[in-house]
C-alpha cells in the first residue's frame, strides 16, 4: 500500500451564493426609474433602468475581470458614451423596441469586454501565479 491511498481531504463545504450585489443593482435600477418618473420624463426612466440593468448582466458575466484595471476603465468608458448617446438619439415609443434596444446595448458591452480580454490576454499575457485566466 502506498502512503497516497490514505491521504483523504473532505470536500470543502459550499458557501452559499451571496446576493448583496444583486440586491444593489436592482435598488440603484429602482430608484432611478422613481426619479425620473418624479421628474415626469418616464420614457427616459424606462429607457435608463433597461441600460443600466442590461450593463449590469454584461459586467456580471465577466466578472472574474474585476481585479484588472482595464477592465472598470472600459465599463467607464462605455458607460460615458451613453451619455450623449442617449441625449442626441430619439427614444422609442413603444415597449418592445426599447427591450431589443436593452438587448442591444447587453450584446455590446458584452462584445466590447470580450474583445478587451481577448486583446489583453494576447499582449499582457498572465503570470503563472496570478490564475486570473485560469478556469
Amino acid at each position: 500500500m502506498s502512503p497516497d491511498m490514505f491521504d483523504y481531504e473532505p470536500p470543502k463545504a459550499k458557501r452559499r451564493p451571496n446576493y448583496t450585489l444583486h440586491l444593489i443593482i436592482v435598488v440603484i435600477v429602482f430608484s432611478v426609474s422613481l426619479f425620473s418618473l418624479f421628474l415626469g420624463k418616464e420614457n427616459l426612466g424606462l429607457t435608463t433602468s433597461i441600460i443600466l440593468g442590461s450593463v449590469a448582466l454584461a459586467v456580471g458575466s465577466r466578472w472574474e475581470l474585476r481585479k484588472h484595471l482595464w477592465f472598470w476603465v472600459l465599463v467607464v468608458l462605455l458607460l460615458a458614451l451613453h451619455i450623449p448617446l442617449f441625449s442626441m438619439i430619439p427614444l422609442p415609443r413603444s415597449r418592445g423596441n426599447i427591450g431589443l434596444l436593452g438587448l442591444g446595448d447587453f450584446l455590446f458591452f458584452f462584445i466590447a469586454i470580450w474583445v478587451a480580454d481577448a486583446i489583453a490576454e494576447r499582449f499582457f499575457p498572465p503570470s503563472a501565479s496570478s490564475g486570473y485566466y485560469e478556469n
